[in-house]
């Protein structure tokens, strides 16, 4: 396992001799982040196509991060967005990376950016087609 547990001991300096344990979880950070599809396939820089025909108002695809090691990102440690101006064509739920395609003409850049500040991200275009 990569992840480490130690225990770390508090103990006042107010003369009290009060103390106290907490055990703490250490991951490693993220040392690359890819995007796959509802199909375990990697998209990571990518271009997905999304066609909407006319009676379609909108189409949702979901993505998920893998992070390497395996083991640096936990559950929801990865925040999702795409630019405000492409709020009319596309949108991004920030903490599954649900992503609704709204209306065509536009391709948008999904992020998925690692919470453990390493500073690591990947993108995935989204490009919205009206038939």
């Amino acid at each position: 396992s990569l992840n480490k547990t130690v225990t770390v001991q508090a103990t006042a300096t107010d003369g009290s001799d009060e103390s106290g344990y907490c055990t703490v979880e250490i991951w490693p950070a993220t040392t690359k982040l890819q995007i796959l599809d509802e199909n375990n396939m990697d998209q990571t820089g990518k271009t997905v196509k999304v066609y909407l025909d006319a009676v379609e108002t909108e189409k949702t695809l979901s993505f998920t991060a893998l992070a390497t090691p395996g083991t640096a990102l936990q559950e929801n440690n990865v925040t999702w967005s795409v630019p405000a101006s492409a709020a009319d064509y596309v949108d991004v739920d920030p903490e599954t990376g649900v992503v609704t395609a709204k209306q065509g003409g536009k391709t948008v850049t999904v992020t998925a950016k690692a919470k453990d500040g390493s500073g690591k991200s990947a993108t995935v275009k989204i490009q919205v087609i009206q038939n």
